[in-house]
């Protein structure tokens, strides 16, 4: 599952389907406590830290900590990299390879299409590869653009999503959802389905989204509902129809996609 500590990017990517942006907003700890709680509840067994980029969260190093020794959760963090000349996050993530057992690593991706301080952080590959081989470099291209935030009024960003052969990203989890009979297996049967882990996620307000994206609708929200309640909001979910990947999820006839047309609308 995906924990999204903060909105705050400094990067201001023109595809970003976050709407992330320097001034973004910062996920407290009450909230922290209940995402992973909520995490804990429906059975996923690793969370991935996310933004926005979450190195600029004040309490990065403090929620990464408690993952490791209060929760006692397996995780790993994406970040945009642009944190390799601040040394307090350094020695932070430098004590997170070196010290805790839980921590998977941190992806550092790039992409010189959207990225601007992509050359910068390509340049520091080499700082990255310093870490043990847990903070890895990355800037494959973009393979499934999602069409969500600054994406939809950005020319090349739309161009990709048309290009795309993938669906809306909430599919997995609410098809997941709709084969389980109790919350505690459905962290494993999304593994099984979508291969990933990212999903659903929890954003920085608590609002709970099956998609990656906080823009998309919210199933509930882990302050003010019970988790029974968001479980509820996961299983009976209808994709809103918005996105690109909606448009070809309802005119796809493929077999698997058919099939699952009919599991989610009937």
């Amino acid at each position: 599952m995906l924990i999204m500590i903060t909105n705050r990017c400094n990067e201001n990517c023109p595809h970003c389907m976050e709407n992330s942006n320097p001034k973004g907003q910062m996920m407290d700890g009450r909230t922290f406590h209940k995402a992973v709680m909520f995490a804990k509840y429906i059975g996923c067994s690793v969370i991935t830290v996310s933004g926005g980029e979450p190195t600029m969260h004040p309490d990065f190093f403090k929620f990464c900590k408690s993952l490791e020794v209060d929760y006692k959760m397996t995780f790993n963090v994406v970040s945009n990299g642009t944190w390799y000349d601040d040394k307090k996050i350094e020695r932070q993530v430098r004590r997170m390879c070196s010290d805790f057992k839980l921590f998977i690593g941190m992806q550092v991706y790039t992409n010189k299409l959207f990225y601007k301080d992509y050359e910068d952080v390509k340049a520091k590959k080499q700082f990255f590869d310093s870490f043990g081989g847990k903070v890895i470099f990355e800037e494959s291209p973009i393979r499934s653009m999602q069409d969500l935030g600054r994406a939809k009024t950005c020319e090349l960003a739309q161009k990709m999503c048309d290009e795309s052969q993938y669906h809306q990203s909430c599919l997995n989890a609410n098809l997941a959802a709709r084969q389980v009979d109790h919350p505690m297996r459905y962290g494993k049967a999304l593994e099984m389905v979508s291969r990933q882990f990212c999903h659903p996620m929890v954003d920085f307000n608590g609002d709970v989204h099956l998609s990656e994206s906080w823009l998309c609708p919210s199933v509930g929200n882990v302050n003010k509902h019970l988790f029974d309640v968001i479980w509820e909001g996961i299983k009976d979910y209808r994709p809103c129809g918005q996105c690109k990947g909606y448009m070809k999820f309802k005119e796809s006839q493929d077999p698997k996609i058919v099939a699952a047309r009919m599991i989610i609308e009937n």
